[in-house]
């Protein structure tokens, strides 16, 4: 179904932008704040358009936001239903995104030239959470916590669902160079954490055909959001505060201990330089594996519990943007 604009705000904020320098461990960075417009919105997802624009979805108010940092201003567009992940395609320059309503998931699809969106119903009860991404054939890829389902989109309405081949709770989905999706499952309690790839070449509408499934090598763990990326499959060890990876071609994982104990570290990103950046939700910092060195680097959040997450890069501009739940509030990171 069709919808407009129904409203947008826009909003000076540079009176509200806060900006603090660190040093850590000898990489110096600077992190601005940025209010939201709307109060307890319930910030969510992040993506960085061709333009350097910063989208994210409001889960509580029912909007979809965009941050312009050259004009320092927002604007926020309604939506019918709770928002949750938000994407950019870049071939045709607009912004997808999932709306989580239990028992009633939809997703949806913004020009940003004319602020017309369009709503789709999934027929999927999409709910908890749903995680998406947008891959090169300009497909929209989207599933939800409990759906039991992956599915692909287009900007038309028509969706093709598959369906993971055991039950569990499903979180993340990333595409390797090769076209394959990857995301995580666990089963009640997090046990039995697993990645699974789907290969898409395999895949058959409806059926569990083209799946994989890589048991970690733990029989309890939270893990969620994967990244495909410098060859490998990364993802979050939330629960013993590691960041870890997968080589599909070795079978290796390895893992990498955030320096603050029970950081609940969570929503990976790569810049153009191979480092992993990641927020770390309960430590209220931002932080940075540089894999040259093997190390990594925390940056202390100004706000005090803020609940950072929802990692996207500018990798045009080396810049790392943020979102701060608790806050109501973005984040920018630049490291100098």
């Amino acid at each position: 179904m069709k919808s407009k604009v129904v409203s947008f705000m826009a909003l000076i904020i540079g009176l509200s932008a806060v900006s603090i320098s660190q040093d850590v461990l000898g990489a110096s960075a600077t992190i601005t704040e940025y209010n939201f417009p709307t109060p307890s919105s319930a910030v969510r997802g992040s993506a960085v358009d061709s333009s350097g624009r910063v989208w994210f979805t409001e889960q509580d108010v029912k909007k979809i936001a965009m941050f312009n940092p050259g004009s320092g201003t927002f604007k926020e567009y309604s939506v019918n239903f709770a928002p949750w992940c938000i994407s950019y395609n870049v071939l045709n320059g607009l912004v997808y995104f999932t709306e989580g309503d239990y028992s009633n998931g939809h997703y949806g699809v913004l020009n940003p030239t004319t602020g017309a969106i369009s709503e789709f119903p999934t027929g999927i009860a999409v709910a908890s959470s749903v995680e998406c991404t947008i891959t090169p054939n300009r497909y929209f890829w989207f599933n939800g916590w409990d759906s039991q389902t992956v599915s692909r989109a287009d900007k038309s309405g028509h969706i093709v669902s598959y369906i993971p081949p055991y039950f569990g709770y499903t979180s993340g989905l990333t595409e390797d160079p090769e076209g394959n999706l990857w995301l995580t499952i666990v089963g009640w309690y997090e046990y039995n954490p697993t990645l699974l790839k789907l290969d898409t070449k395999l895949a058959h509408p409806g059926t569990s055909t083209g799946f994989t499934a890589i048991p970690l090598p733990t029989n309890q763990e939270t893990i969620r959001q994967p990244l495909a990326a410098l060859g490998k499959i990364w993802f979050p060890m939330m629960s013993s505060s590691k960041i870890a990876s997968y080589d599909p071609t070795t079978g290796v994982f390895e893992t990498f201990p955030t320096p603050t104990p029970n950081a609940i570290p969570q929503s990976l990103a790569v810049d153009r330089w191979g480092r992993i950046w990641f927020a770390e939700v309960q430590a209220n910092k931002i932080g940075m594996l540089d894999l040259r060195t093997r190390t990594i680097s925390e940056f202390p959040v100004p706000t005090p519990n803020s609940s950072p997450g929802y990692i996207a890069v500018d990798i045009n501009k080396d810049v790392v943007w943020f979102i701060e739940s608790s806050g109501n509030k973005i984040g920018k990171l630049i490291l100098r």
